[in-house]
């Protein structure tokens, strides 16, 4: 498979996923989202930052906007205790086929590319959809598994998670 070929495949796969996700969860609608790495979970939260939808995540990779470059989750030292889930899947595939942008660790990149990557990665592991988080040095891709409402009884878990997440980004403990 050539990978123009690939790209524009994965890319309408991951249009059709993030309109199936949006028009069930409304997930565009949501002020707010957070993730919990370590748990593999994003949560989008609505204008009262309750809680609503969460889904499973596996991280991609990052572009920074600094060095102008893509790292590979599965490259990234920040990201080693991490349970990367299917994201070898991916390089495995490059392998095969001899795509080194599926292959090496680092490249030069544009936020272009940071999507490009994570719609062969959202087509390749079959996921519901993608979501980009900015951060200080550029943007963390996520793929996500299909999403669900959060049970009532579970809301709390999610409100504690977001208030240390709060708490970090602002520099308490």
């Amino acid at each position: 498979m050539e990978f123009e070929s690939l790209v524009a495949q994965s890319n309408d796969y991951l249009r059709a996923a993030l309109d199936r996700v949006i028009a069930e969860f409304d997930i565009g609608s949501f002020p707010r989202y957070d993730y919990h790495l370590l748990n593999r979970e994003i949560w989008w939260r609505d204008s009262e930052g309750e809680p609503v939808v969460r889904a499973k995540i596996l991280p991609v990779g990052t572009i920074s906007t600094q060095s102008k470059t893509w790292l590979w989750a599965w490259a990234n030292p920040q990201l080693e205790n991490v349970d990367l889930g299917a994201i070898e899947e991916v390089r495995q595939f490059g392998e095969d086929r001899e795509l080194t942008k599926l292959t090496e660790e680092m490249w030069e990149a544009s936020e272009v590319d940071g999507w490009e990557m994570t719609a062969i990665a959202s087509r390749l592991l079959e996921s519901a959809g993608a979501y980009r988080s900015p951060n200080k040095n550029g943007f963390l891709y996520l793929v996500f598994e299909q999403p669900e409402r959060i049970p009532e009884g579970e809301k709390e878990r999610y409100r504690m998670m977001t208030q240390h997440n709060e708490k970090k980004a602002q520099g308490e403990s």
